[in-house]
């Protein structure tokens, strides 16, 4: 489990600290319970919720899933618009006849 995912892995659209606050979350069952045992096995947040019926904890584990969701899509906003630069497409034209780089636009 404290392996790297890999890039093609369902765990790579999740992040550290996404697991490390599922982690905590989990902490607060029992060792044999049976969410805490289905996360051993890999499964994501929002299956875990399946396993327990206090709105509590079923709410801080959606929290974890959104917020580490936000996360990785900033961070492949970010890998996008490196990749761009990268190939000089960072100033292709919008409609309007504005340019990417233009200072007045808002970053998506």
């Amino acid at each position: 489990m404290g392996e790297t995912p890999e890039r093609d892995s369902p765990h790579a659209y999740h992040d550290e600290q996404e697991r490390a606050e599922v982690g905590q979350i989990l902490k607060e069952l029992a060792l044999d319970h049976p969410a805490r045992v289905a996360y051993h096995f890999g499964l994501g947040p929002l299956a875990l919720t399946h396993f327990t019926k206090d709105d509590e904890l079923v709410s801080r584990l959606k929290l974890a899933f959104k917020n580490g969701q936000v996360r990785v899509l900033q961070r492949a906003r970010g890998e996008a618009d490196a990749m761009l630069d990268r190939r000089g497409a960072a100033s292709f034209a919008l409609p309007g006849g504005r340019r990417r780089t233009d200072p007045k636009l808002p970053r998506l």
